[in-house]
């Protein structure tokens, strides 16, 4: 989670909305005048033409405006769980992963949790983060965080494409059905993005 915050797809800088406010901006910024590098603006337009496809014209500088950027805060893996602490993160997405014994500090992750008011965890069983409020020095009649478990499809109960850190992209077909009602990574985004969407067209409409 947060790792390679500071990063765009294929090692780029990320955009910042303080310090690249335009396209232009960034090229400055960012593209060095020699090297490998100095090939930054191609590698960059070309990402933003594959994100938006037609839509990404030179007249609208590719789209630049409509790329969330970073706000210069400390989205790290700590800074993130630091919002959460502070109430300004109130929600959070345990995707498949178990911050609460598997984070640089998992102590203050747990007590970050306690200040949420929803978690949700889409994992295989009941992670440590998933029920962090059994752990021994916590009061659960003090924490009133929702915790929502959604139950996810092991790698060989579902298909799809996966690259692993040498780079290597596979197609794997399933060979087995998940148990009961869990479902693949990819259902669940899908039905969660469609849901959201469904709520924003229900508050414009009315």
């Amino acid at each position: 989670m947060a790792m390679l915050h500071h990063l765009l797809p294929g090692y780029n800088p990320m955009f910042n909305a303080n310090s690249h406010p335009t396209l232009q901006d960034y090229f400055d910024k960012e593209v060095p005048k020699t090297s490998y590098w100095s090939n930054r603006n191609k590698f960059i337009v070309s990402m933003l033409k594959a994100w938006y496809g037609d839509k990404a014209t030179q007249e609208n500088d590719f789209a630049y405006d409509w790329v969330p950027k970073h706000d210069g805060k400390n989205r790290s893996h700590m800074g993130i769980f630091k919002e959460m602490s502070e109430g300004i993160v109130k929600g959070f997405f345990a995707w498949g992963q178990n911050p609460a014994v598997g984070g640089p500090s998992s102590f203050q992750e747990r007590l970050a949790l306690d200040k949420l008011e929803w978690l949700v965890s889409v994992d295989l069983f009941e992670t440590e983060t998933a029920g962090f409020w059994h752990r021994p020095e916590a009061d659960p009649s003090q924490i009133q965080t929702e915790v929502f478990m959604l139950p996810a499809a092991m790698s060989y109960e579902k298909e799809g494409s996966v690259i692993n850190s040498g780079r290597w992209l596979q197609w794997r077909y399933h060979a087995v059905n998940p148990p009961g009602e869990a479902k693949s990574d990819l259902w669940i985004a899908d039905r969660i993005f469609k849901a959201v969407k469904a709520e924003y067209q229900l508050g414009v409409n009315s």
